[in-house]
């Protein structure tokens, strides 16, 4: 069957093919690097699991004056992001490393953003997000929250997404590691649905409070929702 999805995405101020990459462009990566790091100036960006380099271009679009560097262990995917980035506004700013983020020699971030391969497609329903889900690897969650508080700054910042009822066990493991929750938002396909992805940032330090919110990407009748439209509204043609 010939594939029906278009070879580029098209967004704002650049493109990105995905042709190679198994991370898919999908609502998951858009959304998050839309979110990340609100009211945050970080100078020194890692997206972790970078795929085609859809959150390192963002963090570039959104943060003019951030050195970012996207770490990638699949080769291809590493090379498909480099094309990306070359064709890029940014391509002086943004560097793709092909590595394992678990023993990579690479310190002193104050941000890191990461769509771990937990799953590869966008929000769905949860028989098909369980189907499309794809093994861990070395990244696990509890890896990628020791390796983060390795190499974050002090007060820098960490921005995930995953399944939803992994949430609490999550934050659990994130105090242990001094990550402590800054904010959190649950997420949503449509108003009857409940949450089945959460998007979460730690600080690396003692927070006294986070803000909470829910967020629902489509209203009833198909529409992208107010708050979601919002959030990308930079990025989306």
């Amino acid at each position: 069957m010939k594939d029906s999805r278009p070879a580029t995405f098209r967004f704002k101020k650049f493109e990105i093919a995905d042709t190679v990459s198994a991370m898919k462009i999908g609502t998951d990566g858009v959304i998050l690097g839309a979110w990340a790091l609100e009211s945050y100036s970080p100078e020194r960006i890692l997206d972790v699991g970078a795929g085609t380099g859809l959150i390192s271009l963002m963090m570039a679009q959104r943060f003019p004056t951030a050195q970012i560097t996207g770490i990638e262990i699949d080769a291809s995917a590493a090379s498909e992001a480099s094309h990306n980035i070359g064709r890029s506004p940014w391509s002086d700013r943004i560097s793709i490393i092909n590595g394992d983020f678990v023993d990579y020699d690479i310190k002193h971030f104050d941000a890191i953003v990461s769509n771990p391969p937990f799953f590869t497609s966008g929000l769905q329903s949860p028989a098909l997000q369980r189907a499309d889900a794809r093994h861990e690897g070395s990244l696990s969650i509890d890896k990628l929250l020791e390796r983060s508080a390795d190499i974050l700054t002090d007060g820098g910042r960490l921005a995930i997404i995953l399944p939803y009822e992994r949430l609490d066990k999550t934050i659990y493991s994130a105090a242990m590691r001094h990550l402590d929750v800054s904010r959190i938002a649950e997420l949503s396909p449509v108003p009857s649905a409940q949450p089945i992805r959460a998007m979460i940032e730690f600080t690396k330090g003692l927070t006294d409070t986070y803000d909470r919110e829910a967020i629902t990407i489509r209203t009833a009748s198909g529409a992208y929702s107010r708050r979601y439209a919002d959030l990308t509204s930079e990025f989306y043609l």
